[in-house]
């Protein structure tokens, strides 16, 4: 759907559609995420086959990442919204009793959810899960880098789902600017600072609550006590899926000096284990989104001395997995999100000045490789303020629908997936009972107590 006239229509049929109570319910969400449940088991195939066209990865990476996660997400969230939606209990001051309080958690309404093009369905559907769970109708706007994805999804939605419930809006970013300053009750946008930025500035014109995820700049440290083959796979495999095209893969990566050839040989057969001697031709690496991005990857490379590929086919949007050495402190490739497969390793005399002196201001990841995990973690947590930390892995923090995801900072606020993505999308309505005959004179004027007195009960309160 596209036009204005045709947004508008609906807009306002899923504001109807909230307005009526149709979504509050627990058995109406339980059967909205069944019904998604349904659409990920029954289409999920198709869907990553889409995924497969735009980006050029295979389908087992497009299944897994995608249709696959969202199925967890939404088995989950089934699984607990129960729990989720239960009144919390709050805590009473003495001014208060005889009475009780209890938070409850409402919907804000019409959720828009404004995808990307590296992950075109995961990236909407996964916040579609918190979405629905919290009792809201949904809004996706894919995006029209994947057109494949969108095609798909505005094809398989309908069979699955009321439009006053979920419907697909396609276009650019006029239909996304339209659709925040007038459909949405909350927003959850993943995509670049520049565009996150602009969409705070149109939610902020109604104003509506915003989701932004924005990815960043994420380093990744290695000792000399890490593991190093194992580190170097784990580093391999976050760096490469997806040809490097995720919000939390490692930007670059900081080796003990005393370790570093050990560790780039180590990436060397990491890469050819995983791709074989030449990745073009292997079916498990994907391809760069468009020749934009390909020819803003290709003038990164002279920026450092390739140890590992370094080449790339500008007419496939090939580029090879690519490991750099030589990069200036200055380089662009420290201070950018690379956003393709391209690592820098930086030697350093000490990892742990290299965390204390990292400059890679709120990324949404910090990977830390050591043989003491506990001490790497401590020194994570301290120094840099990532929204996540992961020891000795990478990705792996993905996998567990109970963790929500999201940023701090630059690199965004807000959560969806698990408790977090549901507590997000969704309000506390405080709800306060009072005895209808027992009265406290003092709260009213004229007043009769003195200051002392005062001073002394709002210690209780």
């Amino acid at each position: 759907m596209t036009g204005s006239a045709g947004l508008e229509e609906l807009s306002g049929k899923q504001w109807e559609y909230f307005a009526r109570g149709a979504t509050e319910s627990i058995s109406s969400r339980k059967e909205a995420l069944r019904a998604l449940i349904s659409m990920m088991e029954n289409e999920g195939d198709g869907l990553a086959a889409a995924i497969s066209r735009d980006l050029g990865r295979c389908w087992l990476e497009s299944w897994s990442a995608e249709p696959g996660l969202v199925l967890a997400d939404a088995r989950y969230a089934l699984r607990h919204i129960s729990s989720w939606n239960r009144p919390e209990r709050h805590r009473l001051s003495p001014a208060m009793i005889p009475g009780n309080v209890r938070g409850c958690r409402r919907p804000y309404g019409r959720a828009v959810i404004i995808g990307p093009w590296n992950y075109p369905a995961g990236l909407l559907l996964c916040p579609m899960v918190s979405a629905l769970a919290a009792g809201n109708t949904v809004i996706l706007k894919p995006s029209e880098r994947a057109p494949s994805t969108a095609d798909f999804l505005q094809d398989i939605l309908p069979s699955y789902f009321r439009p006053e419930l979920a419907a697909v809006v396609r276009g650019g970013g006029e239909e996304g600017e339209w659709l925040i300053r007038n459909a949405a009750d909350i927003v959850c946008f993943t995509g670049s600072i520049p565009t996150g930025r602009k969409v705070m500035a149109d939610a902020a014109s109604r104003p509506v609550p915003v989701v932004l995820e924005l990815g960043g700049v994420n380093p990744c440290f290695v000792d000399s006590g890490a593991n190093l083959r194992n580190a170097a796979r784990r580093i391999a495999w976050g760096k490469f899926f997806g040809a490097g095209q995720t919000c939390l893969a490692p930007n670059h990566v900081y080796v003990a000096r005393e370790v570093e050839v050990e560790f780039l040989s180590s990436m060397a057969e990491a890469v050819k284990d995983f791709y074989g001697d030449d990745p073009s031709r292997s079916e498990y690496y994907g391809r760069i989104i468009d020749r934009p991005a390909w020819d803003r990857l290709s003038s990164m490379l002279g920026e450092g001395a390739p140890v590992i590929g370094g080449i790339g086919y500008r007419e496939d949007l090939y580029m090879a997995p690519t490991v750099l050495t030589g990069v200036g402190s200055d380089s662009r490739l420290l201070r950018e999100e690379i956003f393709g497969p391209i690592l820098p390793v930086i030697p350093c005399d000490s990892v742990e000045e290299a965390i204390e002196g990292s400059s890679e201001g709120s990324p949404l990841a910090v990977y830390g490789f050591s043989g003491n995990g506990r001490r790497i973690g401590s020194l994570l947590k301290e120094n840099i303020r990532a929204s996540s930390i992961t020891v000795n892995g990478t990705l792996h923090r993905i996998v567990s629908s109970s963790i929500g995801f999201g940023g701090v900072g630059e690199s965004g606020f807000g959560r969806y997936r698990g408790l977090e993505g549901f507590r997000h999308f969704s309000w506390e309505q405080v709800v306060l009972r009072k005895s209808a005959r027992f009265e406290m004179p003092m709260l009213y004027p004229p007043y009769r107590i003195g200051r002392g007195l005062v001073r002394m009960l709002s210690r209780f309160f």
